[in-house]
């Protein structure tokens, strides 16, 4: 059995916080890689970014889809699941050294785009920006 979506979870949730937060991250990376001339640099963090959203988003299906499953079957799919969700990681980065209008660098970084954007929006944004100051 899932855990039922109520209200309460649906705002709690933090997923589409961290999904947001990765597309201005790429918005940004993307925007400052034009600017300064690196187009190649751009597409590899956008391909990188990309297969990162999708491996998130696959990784929290799985998850909520494993939580009333059996134990013995759990270990299997996840097994499974990782396999297919560490090939997907690979897809950029392999296009990026087949294809060289693509930096494979861009591609890398880009595929650390929502560890990135967990770190800037838990511990930079929550803690530190979004707080409101109380002037006396």
């Amino acid at each position: 059995m899932t855990q039922p979506e109520t209200e309460n979870n649906k705002k709690n949730d933090p997923v589409p916080k961290v999904i947001k937060t990765a597309l201005g991250l790429c918005l940004v990376a993307g925007l400052g890689s034009l600017i300064l001339g690196q187009m190649g640099f751009a597409k590899g963090f956008l391909l990188g970014s990309l297969a990162s959203i999708v491996n998130f988003l696959l990784m929290k299906r799985g998850l909520q889809r494993r939580l009333g499953m059996n134990p013995k079957r759990v270990g299997v799919e996840a097994f499974f699941s990782l396999l297919f969700r560490y090939a997907l990681l690979a897809i950029p980065i392999i296009i990026a050294i087949k294809v060289d209008q693509i930096n494979v660098i861009g591609a890398c970084i880009g595929i650390f785009t929502i560890q990135l954007s967990i770190l800037f929006h838990f511990l930079l944004w929550e803690q530190f920006i979004s707080r409101k100051s109380v002037l006396y």
